[in-house]
């Protein structure tokens, strides 16, 4: 049997994510959300007025184009996010914060945040750091790999 230390990291990545969805799905249900609602919140809140289509390399990690756009479909129906009323198509137009969610947001937001702080309970600002630079660099690598 194969313990711990033996698994491959590709697992381990799997599981983190896995785990992290399932702890923060639970978390942001209490609002009606899903940790991609969440996810996907933040970056309107972040740079908006924003396009999602213009934030591609990073939606695209996130789910496929046709979820994304029942998500944010679902956001602004929820007036979580408020979009142009003469809009043809939610990824591309400039979405925000819908005025009337500023204090769910708010809520929201404190709520992630203690979440962000259980999960890194017990992990350095040293390793975290060193995490994701691990992680950037097997990124690099795989893409060198990819483009051959």
């Amino acid at each position: 049997m194969m313990n711990e230390q033996q698994k491959p990291i590709g697992y381990w990545l799997k599981e983190a994510d896995q785990a992290l969805t399932a702890c923060l799905d639970r978390a942001v249900s209490q609002f009606g959300l899903s940790r991609l609602a969440w996810q996907l919140l933040n970056i309107v809140q972040q740079q908006q007025p924003v396009r999602l289509d213009s934030v591609q390399a990073i939606t695209a990690v996130l789910a496929d184009q046709a979820t994304l756009r029942q998500i944010v479909a679902a956001l602004v129906e929820q007036h979580w996010l408020a979009a142009p009323i003469d809009h043809t198509d939610l990824m591309a137009c400039e979405l925000t914060i819908d005025p009337t969610a500023y204090a769910r947001f708010a809520d929201l937001t404190r709520l992630v945040h203690e979440q962000r702080a259980q999960l890194m309970r017990q992990i350095t600002p040293e390793a975290y750091a060193t995490t994701l630079n691990v992680l950037a660099q097997l990124i690099k690598n795989a893409e060198v790999c990819n483009a051959a």
